[in-house]
């Protein structure tokens, strides 16, 4: 189960509505705020929160958290091995294996206590913007979609292995998805944004990372690189295979392994083969969100709604 999370336009009116009952005191804070989040999609962290999620999330408790992997479940490479190539498997199977490394310093993991969650549930990377700030992952990991709520306590760890944050943690001040996920989650509309930054720092994450650039769908055929955190694992996995697209218009990319805690797991073509960074054309996520099988996983088509998503989300930070 590649996409799911543990086991998957005009709203200027609506807006204003808000505001005046708020004014009016129609409104508390708490429900007044989600009911804004709720028409325009985009939830803002208070400082406090962000503060608590930080102190939360120690490299103890991470550690803690992760469950670890039985011994052998899958190869490890070697500590020179870059980038991991496919497992080599018997003649004829199909299809190629993820394979566990140490990972890319621009994609981690989202953890959460949520729901009971208490550990990495997604994934997410960095992407680039001119404000440097800026994360993608699923809108399902951010977001429950119909009848549902915004995660809360979410941090992203770059480049987390074995319990350890070499990047630091970082907390969302804005969480972004299309206010119609929220009212009907639809899965072509599976792709949010986080405005992140680091508790006590002015640094910016772009520049301590690197990160992807923004591609669209005209882009998506051939080879991609599509690397994720299963949720039983405390690395990622990485694998690369060709795109495949099915009749009705659904990208499709085939590895086996990428299982629960994969969401969100870029889809990286072209990549630089120093940095691993290239242009990122899909997230594990929309279709079954994301994939009834660890073997099969699809994308959003990144069209105009990821791009004016993104809009939303630069001008929200």
């Amino acid at each position: 189960m590649a996409g799911r999370v543990g086991s998957g336009r005009r709203w200027l009116v609506p807006v204003l509505l808000v505001a005046l009952l708020c004014l009016s005191g129609g409104l508390d804070g708490d429900t007044s705020a989600r009911s804004l989040a709720a028409n325009t999609g985009v939830r803002s962290v208070s400082r406090a929160e962000r503060e608590d999620t930080a102190n939360y999330w120690t490299p103890q408790r991470m550690a803690q958290a992760s469950p670890r992997s039985a011994t052998g479940t899958l190869p490890q490479p070697g500590p020179d091995a870059w980038p991991p190539t496919a497992t080599p498997l018997p003649e004829g199977t199909d299809p190629p294996a993820g394979q566990q490394f140490s990972g890319i310093p621009a994609v981690g993991a989202l953890f959460s206590t949520d729901s009971g969650l208490n550990g990495h549930y997604c994934t997410a990377s960095v992407v680039h913007s001119p404000t440097r700030d800026l994360v993608i992952t699923a809108a399902h990991c951010i977001h429950d979609g119909e009848d549902g709520d915004y995660q809360s306590n979410v941090a992203f760890v770059p480049g987390y292995h074995d319990g350890q944050s070499p990047y630091g943690v970082w907390v969302p001040t804005k969480m972004v998805v299309d206010p119609r996920w929220i009212a009907s989650s639809d899965p072509s509309l599976d792709v949010g944004f986080l405005v992140v930054r680091k508790a006590g720092s002015d640094a910016h994450v772009e520049d301590v990372t690197g990160a992807n650039q923004l591609g669209t769908a005209a882009s998506l055929h051939g080879q991609v690189r599509v690397t994720g955190y299963p949720d039983d694992l405390d690395e990622p996995i990485t694998c690369q295979n060709a795109v495949r697209w099915e009749d009705d218009n659904l990208p499709r990319f085939d590895c086996a392994a990428f299982s629960d805690g994969t969401s969100g797991a870029p889809w990286v073509m072209d990549a630089d083969p120093r940095t691993q960074l290239g242009t990122l054309v899909g997230v594990i996520g929309g279709f079954q969100f994301g994939g009834e099988s660890d073997d099969e996983s699809y994308s959003p088509v990144f069209g105009e709604d990821v791009q004016s998503l993104y809009a939303t989300a630069l001008r929200s930070g």
